[in-house]
């Protein structure tokens, strides 16, 4: 099923109604996400620089118990990937396209789907990062999108991770914290979910996280957060710096940890993604990927994805093309929803169990769509297709050239000649279907 648009959420929820006979019980869902963590700042993958990756003993731990992405895509900036992820909408449907567009309050929310179609009453909260309503952001963007129990952080981010502002989705106001927000995210939703297991343990309950960190300011965490070295500074202290961007990256795994402590994995699935890559100034060099944050380049769109417990019998890897609108679909199939395709958005959940299988898609693709930038990339397992306004179009071997060394756009060797034709095709396809963005 595939809808284009923002204005079709209102007439879907009434054609669907709720979906009581398909069967059995829902896992929990914890979908966290990871804010400017890109795939070689993981321990996860072997890309890292000469500092080497960043220590998530918890992820790791996690991973060991599930699998693990090896070609995810999400959006290069913030705002396109959260709304992607919750809408299963590519930017040029949905209208988020660079960080501050504002997602409009009649687009259906992954909790809308749930709540309309799943045949579990999942209680559900969002803590954390929001930035689908502007920079700035508004506590009433917020409440019109419907979003449940809400706590957290309106725009961009904070401009000190130990002096920042949250807000209550429930009364519409805010106060002034002092203790570190990564910290301050994750007792939230421990709290979310001790309270629903003594008030509703008949139900499962759906929990969206999208931390801030590791986001700008880099900021040293409180100490007993992370054993990087960072030299002479304190936490609180700032620095562009990658020691203090890895301590960052550990103390978020640290919170990771204490939360899932609270977790059952034998009833619940857990899903670690990353919604863009690295910023550059905290890249470490050496890295294996090229660019950074807000490119097209796979050092911008490449992000990690772990899943574990409820429904993953498999552990290992997977090299199956991932988008991060691919989470809707997949979050949708877990809460028990027989829906394999809607949107612009696959269910990958089959792969959790079986190796053999496909979620159907067969083209990654990423876009980053603002008044002076318009560059967007589409890939299949060996090639990639990108474009640039400043820099032009180019066409890369990834299972041979990770690194987007070696631009083969106007090579006339046969296969590289059969995959830009495909991979062009494949682009002129969703340049068809897109509503804005780009491609209008």
């Amino acid at each position: 099923m595939k809808f284009g648009g923002r204005a079709w959420g209102a007439l879907l929820l009434l054609a669907l109604g709720s979906n009581t006979a398909f069967a059995a019980t829902q896992p929990n869902i914890l979908f966290i996400l990871a804010d400017d963590v890109g795939a070689e700042a993981s321990s996860l993958y072997p890309l890292a620089g000469v500092h080497g990756a960043a220590p998530m003993p918890n992820i790791e731990k996690l991973a060991a118990r599930g699998l693990t992405f090896e070609n995810t895509w999400v959006n290069p900036m913030c705002s396109p990937t959260r709304a992607t992820v919750l809408t299963g909408l590519y930017g040029h449907h949905n209208g988020v396209l660079t960080a501050g567009d504002v997602l409009a309050p009649e687009t259906t929310m992954l909790w809308d789907y749930l709540n309309a179609r799943s045949p579990a009453r999942y209680d559900m909260a969002v803590f954390g990062k929001w930035h689908l309503g502007g920079n700035g952001g508004d506590i009433q963007h917020v409440q019109a999108m419907r979003a449940p129990n809400f706590r957290g952080i309106l725009g961009v981010g904070v401009s000190d991770y130990f002096k920042w502002t949250a807000w209550d989705g429930a009364t519409g106001t805010s106060a002034e914290m002092t203790t570190y927000s990564t910290t301050v995210l994750t007792d939230w939703a421990i709290e979310f979910i001790e309270r629903h297991k003594a008030a509703r343990p008949q139900d499962p309950w759906f929990v969206y996280l999208p931390y801030n960190a590791a986001h700008a300011p880099f900021q040293v965490p409180p100490a007993n957060l992370h054993s990087v070295d960072v030299g002479d500074l304190a936490p609180g202290d700032k620095a562009n710096s990658v020691p203090v961007y890895k301590a960052m990256i550990q103390a978020l795994d640290t919170e990771i940890g204490r939360l899932l402590q609270h977790v059952d994995l034998r009833n619940t699935l857990v899903i670690y993604l990353g919604d863009n890559g690295t910023q550059s100034n905290v890249k470490d060099e050496g890295s294996k990927v090229r660019g950074s944050k807000i490119s097209a380049w796979e050092g911008g769109a490449k992000v990690p994805l772990t899943v574990a417990g409820a429904g993953v019998t498999r552990i290992g890897r997977e090299p199956a093309l991932v988008n991060g609108t691919d989470l809707f679909a997949t979050i949708a199939s877990a809460a028990g929803i027989p829906v394999s395709h809607v949107n612009d958005s696959y269910d990958i959940s089959p792969l959790f169990s079986n190796a053999k299988v496909s979620s159907g898609r067969r083209f990654g693709f990423t876009e980053l769509c603002s008044a002076n930038a318009s560059r967007y990339a589409v890939r299949d397992m060996n090639y990639k297709l990108i474009y640039d306004n400043k820099d032009g179009w180019g066409l890369y071997n990834l299972a041979a050239d990770q690194g987007e060394q070696h631009n083969l756009y106007d090579a006339d060797m046969p296969d590289v000649k059969a995959a830009r034709t495909a991979l062009k095709d494949a682009l002129g396809h969703i340049k068809d279907a897109a509503t804005g963005g780009c491609f209008q």
